[in-house]
């Protein structure tokens, strides 16, 4: 259809509405993907606090169990 139009208007119109949905779909991933690119980076800092947080808890026990205590 757009090779049969003569008129380069014309053309240029229908690749527009022709491309409207599929653009409005990838728009739409691209954004979701933003947000998910976000939500995983503010996890991971997240887990690398609880991850640090544990494992000094892990190093202050000594092998019996106990807490050492500092002096």
């Amino acid at each position: 259809m757009i090779s049969a139009q003569t008129e380069t208007q014309q053309q240029e119109r229908l690749i527009e509405n022709y491309m409207s949905l599929p653009n409005q779909v990838w728009d739409g991933i691209i954004l979701q993907a933003t947000q998910v690119s976000i939500f995983v980076s503010s996890c991971s800092v997240c887990l690398l606090f609880v991850y640090k947080f544990v494992f000094s808890y892990i190093n202050s026990l000594d092998l019996s169990g106990r807490v050492i205590v500092s002096k």
